[in-house]
């Protein structure tokens, strides 16, 4: 949301994304315009804030806790919490 409160306005919503509890938070190492979220309802998604808009989103096979960008960007490593395991290239 953004709020100006010089103006008699209800908040704008620009980008609304995750439906439950929100866990994880990183920023993008070189791009900063970029960063992730996870959360409980089991997402990872990648946002753009120069343009206000989700980029990617991708399901986990269980609620997310963690994420982090590796240095140069190029990866992002997700936790994920009770019930889920990782699946995929280490």
């Amino acid at each position: 949301y953004e709020v100006d409160p010089s103006k008699d306005e209800p908040p704008m919503c620009y980008m609304q994304g995750h439906y439950s509890e929100f866990w994880g938070l990183s920023a993008h190492p070189t791009n900063a315009a970029e960063f992730c979220t996870t959360a409980e309802d089991g997402t990872l998604r990648v946002w753009d804030l120069s343009m206000r808009v989700m980029k990617y989103m991708r399901r986990l096979p269980g609620p997310g806790r963690s994420c982090a960008y590796s240095p140069d960007g190029a990866a992002i490593a997700v936790g994920i919490g009770v019930g889920g395991k990782a699946k995929g290239k280490p």
